[in-house]
């Protein structure tokens, strides 16, 4: 993630404008959601909507405000060199949807950045969906396979504090 000082620096060098109306917008609720301000512009639609209300604001070219807003998302979601997808408003709703089809897109992404993954500790938002514990061994069993590692023997608390039931 990258403070809104590096954003300006690299719209500066990238389109000779800092382009700080565009920053203000996307970050505008960091303050009241932290990191998890990004559901609300960090998207395809998030993007869309910078460009068009701050070229229409400030007078700028909309395919530059575009292009910066664009930026700013991927310097966001760029972690240790890997560029992550600019993901559509749809992604951050990612928790709808039948658990099975929903565990085989999450397991055919992390699949597709096997080397990413490689090593990490992985932490799981499921949003509104209750998993039980014979869920959470399959899931656990699943992304072992994926990511070719091996897992320490599940714990009942390791289930309960991952499904909410303790």
């Amino acid at each position: 993630m990258s403070d809104r000082e590096t954003h300006r620096e690299i719209c500066k060098q990238s389109f000779g404008d800092e382009l700080d109306a565009i920053h203000r917008f996307m970050d505008c609720q960091f303050g009241r959601y932290g990191a998890r301000h990004r559901h609300l512009h960090h998207h395809k639609e998030g993007i869309e909507e910078c460009a068009k209300l701050v070229s229409n604001v400030t007078g700028k070219d909309y395919h530059m405000c575009l292009f910066a807003a664009e930026q700013h998302v991927r310097l966001d979601f760029e972690i240790q060199g890997i560029q992550l997808p600019i993901p559509s408003y749809s992604d951050y709703l990612g928790g709808e949807g039948d658990w099975p089809v929903v565990q085989e897109e999450l397991l055919k992404q992390i699949e597709e950045r096997a080397a990413f993954f490689q090593g990490a500790r992985v932490a799981l938002d499921v949003e509104n969906h209750i998993l039980h514990a014979a869920e959470l061994g399959i899931l656990r069993d699943k992304l072992a396979l994926a990511l070719k590692c091996v897992w320490p023997a599940p714990t009942f608390a390791m289930y309960a504090l991952l499904s909410g039931n303790y």
